[in-house]
């Protein structure tokens, strides 16, 4: 299962702001042709010191995997991943020398939340002088927020 390959995965990583129901995410995608059995993803904040997070997401039948991020503030976030096969006695650590290499990196800028109510709604395609809130089904801007 790709050992010994020199081909790191691709990845791609996509902004998402946060949405009425949704908060921001980072969507982060891997093609990877050898199909490893798990991966891990290292990330960096603002030039922070690297953090690595295990992503338990299956890979789909064209060998793509899709995982969201959730990003703990808004800033600068590097990325990269590394494909690791899964023996019988568990996953191996990251870096180990049956791993993939690291992909190149990525960089993604996480944008603010918006802190006005008018340009969130706004932002959401709702005008929010064109009628009040009741017309659009909610009872409170509380509401709005919170999805109900």
């Amino acid at each position: 299962m790709g050992f010994g390959d020199t081909e790191p995965p691709a990845l791609r990583a996509d902004p998402f702001p946060a949405r009425l129901h949704s908060r921001n995410r980072i969507h982060i995608m891997i093609v990877d042709l050898y199909r490893w059995d798990t991966y891990y993803l290292f990330w960096t904040f603002n030039g922070g010191p690297d953090n690595t997070t295990r992503i338990l997401d299956p890979a789909a039948a064209d060998g793509t995997v899709e995982h969201d991020f959730y990003p703990v503030a808004a800033g600068h976030y590097t990325f990269q991943v590394q494909g690791c096969p899964v023996p019988a006695t568990g996953p191996l650590p990251p870096d180990d020398g049956h791993c993939s290499p690291r992909s190149d990196v990525v960089a993604v800028d996480v944008a603010v939340n918006q802190t006005s109510v008018r340009r969130f709604l706004q932002a959401n395609g709702i005008n929010p002088s064109s009628a009040g809130l009741r017309s659009y089904g909610v009872s409170s801007v509380r509401g709005l927020l919170n999805g109900e």
